[in-house]
């Protein structure tokens, strides 16, 4: 970013369960949900459904740890 310019940042919620939750974040104007979209789509392309699961567990896993 350059000096003095801030990004516009967005929090689209919805109630679930009694409670709101974040399912996007619009960062001036693009979406990082439709982002992922997209790079699942591509892994999608050329793994199965049953990979992208393992995968992302795997990441979770590693920010877990990260925490910890």
């Amino acid at each position: 970013p350059q000096p003095g310019v801030h990004p516009t940042l967005q929090h689209l919620l919805r109630a679930s369960q009694g409670q709101w939750r974040v399912y996007d974040l619009l960062i001036d104007g693009a979406s990082t949900a439709g982002g992922y979209q997209r790079q699942y789509a591509r892994y999608l392309q050329k793994h199965t459904y049953e990979q992208l699961i393992q995968q992302l567990g795997k990441q979770l896993d590693g920010l877990r740890q990260a925490k910890n």
